[in-house]
């Protein structure tokens, strides 16, 4: 169960177990941290809409990070909570841990991959041995399409008679053993060809046959290589892999480049073009292969309405053009791929049901027409529909640039204001100074924005925003106080969240600060933790010997900031001294 803020107030075993925590580190803390950075500030929105709005989130799927490090996945089902006045009190979730689950069935979907995508040929039937799947390379090797054999039986296009190895063959699986050995096959144009068999049953938890997986190679060379050359060149069944390569830690400009440049080994292809779509009239050349520029990074530019239109159409689905059909087509194909392209394919990229890219294959090759147009746009959509890696990073790219035009707006219409919290003498209760604090009109966590505006290239001018209008504000409070303003990286006032690692001594020692901020997640509870008084009683003495002052955060009950004032700690700021307020508030107080 969360507060409004966000914090952890309740938390059975279970949970405890699953994330590897101490109950004593879970109370009080914020949720988030026990989120992956990439997912925090999504599901912070969806928390923060639920508290606002009164409206349960529902269902949904969320990772976690235990003590050690490791990621689980949760799927959790959440309420609304209300007090008893009928105020959104907080959150309440309950979740199951579907890591295996989700485990097994990209499991799964890999195994598929596999067996779609591997040279020998796949026959799967059901335990009466009609044929309810083939592969790729069994349509390659015997003509036949997947809609033709599916629901026959295999001995239709196995050679009948007095064959004894077919005899033997259909005797042993009878029994429910496997088989293995040649067997005389036939395409669909009527030619025999020798095919190196092996059949496996398939029994189910039960014991019963369920399935018999046949994996099947011809073994006659010379024919083989006469059929697989026609299937590629005729772009019926084109290699499907091409587009499904990339590393998985590259760069989205890298992974890019690796689809262009396989895409550009087929049969007819000189150019190809990848590009992301941020919205659906902004677009920008992520890679690009045997294309003159645009190069890379350069927003897309193409006569009015072109670009909405090829939006539109991709969005529908992958597709093919011919040169002189649409005029409009022909304006998209001239200015992606060059004016001599003779025909073009285009293969929407999405994430789900929404459109992130468009990769585009092109030929100036006259007699490479009907292929290009007719036959690769189901290539690029298979191959960039199940390339993950590539998908992810266009849905990354369009997120940041939609994250930088809306901080690029917050910038701009000063989005934001500042308030202030006093830092106080516990022992007096004296006010000495504040801590500018920036609070933004989305009602988004504050370090939240400053994270997603460096991350986005739009931090310094975020900074430098809130710093000024911080500055200018202060000049309405009480006279001969000292200002704390954070920026980053931290300047001149204050060395701010001491004690969250070693490496910030070091720092400390350098800046020679005046004041070193304690972190509020040693300050929680620091009246009940032995290991967290050590650790303060280590900082008071720290800091007194580096002749600087300690300031102790978040301090929020009397029995923390008296047990803080006995470590030694003389500062401190926390709801308890004072919730961040306006100037006109603390200049009449």
């Amino acid at each position: 169960m969360l507060d409004r803020a966000g914090r952890v107030v309740f938390i059975n075993d279970h949970l405890l177990a699953l994330l590897e925590r101490d109950r004593d580190e879970m109370l009080g803390s914020e949720w988030m941290d026990v989120v992956p950075a990439r997912q925090r500030s999504s599901l912070q929105q969806v928390y923060l809409d639920a508290v606002a709005t009164g409206t349960s989130p529902g269902s949904r799927e969320d990772s976690v990070v235990t003590g050690t490090g490791q990621e689980r996945r949760l799927a959790w089902t959440s309420v609304v909570q209300h007090d008893a006045d009928g105020q959104v009190s907080g959150l309440a979730a309950i979740a199951h841990d579907v890591t295996d689950l989700r485990r097994s069935e990209a499991d799964r979907a890999l195994l598929s991959l596999a067996v779609e995508q591997t040279a020998d040929a796949v026959v799967v039937t059901d335990a009466t041995a009609n044929i309810v799947f083939v592969n790729a390379a069994y349509e390659a090797a015997s003509g036949y399409s997947s809609a033709e054999v599916v629901g026959q039986r295999p001995t239709s296009f196995v050679k009948q008679g007095t064959d004894p190895v077919a005899r033997e063959l259909w005797a042993t699986l009878s029994r429910e053993r496997p088989w293995r050995g040649d067997v005389r096959s036939r395409r669909k144009n009527g030619i025999e060809y020798i095919n190196a068999m092996s059949i496996t049953p398939v029994f189910d938890d039960d014991g019963r046959l369920s399935a018999y997986v046949s994996v099947q190679r011809d073994v006659d060379p010379s024919a083989r290589d006469r059929v697989r050359p026609a299937a590629r060149g005729s772009g019926a069944h084109p290699p499907r892999s091409a587009c499904q390569h990339c590393d998985g830690a590259s760069s989205l400009e890298d992974a890019a480049r690796q689809v262009c440049d396989q895409l550009v080994d087929l049969p007819g292809i000189d150019r190809v073009r990848l590009i992301s779509f941020t919205s659906s009239v902004r677009a920008t050349v992520v890679a690009a292969t045997g294309c003159e520029p645009p190069s890379r990074g350069t927003t897309i530019q193409l006569p009015d309405g072109v670009l909405s239109r090829l939006f539109e159409r991709t969005t529908l689905g992958s597709w093919g053009s011919r040169g002189g059909f649409d005029r409009q087509t022909d304006q998209i194909n001239a200015a992606l791929l060059g004016a001599d392209v003779t025909a073009a394919a285009f293969g929407a990229i999405r994430r789900d049901d929404l459109l992130v890219g468009v990769v585009i294959v092109g030929t100036s090759d006259a007699s490479m027409v009907t292929t290009v147009a007719d036959k690769l746009p189901a290539l690029i959509g298979f191959g960039t529909s199940s390339n993950a890696v590539l998908v992810d990073r266009l849905e990354v790219n369009r997120c940041n640039h939609e994250l930088r035009v809306n901080l690029e707006h917050v910038v701009a219409t000063q989005a934001f204001w500042t308030l202030f919290q006093p830092v106080v003498e516990i022992g007096t209760g004296r006010t000495t100074g504040y801590e500018a604090l920036t609070r933004f009109a989305s009602g988004e966590r504050p370090d939240i924005c400053f994270a997603q505006a460096w991350s986005v290239g739009v931090g310094v001018e975020l900074e430098l925003a809130t710093l000024e209008l911080a500055i200018a504000t202060a000049r309405g409070l009480p006279a001969g106080q000292f200002l704390d303003l954070n920026i980053s990286p931290r300047l001149l006032i204050a060395v701010d969240d001491a004690g969250v690692g070693i490496a910030n001594f070091s720092h400390i020692i350098e800046l020679r600060p005046d004041f070193v901020k304690l972190d509020a997640s040693l300050v929680r509870r620091v009246n009940a933790d032995p290991r967290r008084q050590a650790l303060v009683a280590e900082m008071s003495e720290f800091a007194r010997t580096a002749g600087c002052h300690l300031i102790a955060e978040g301090v929020e009950t009397a029995e923390e900031a008296s047990t803080l004032a006995q470590l030694g700690v003389a500062l401190a700021q926390g709801y308890f001294f004072g919730r961040p307020e306006t100037t006109e508030h603390w200049a009449s107080n």
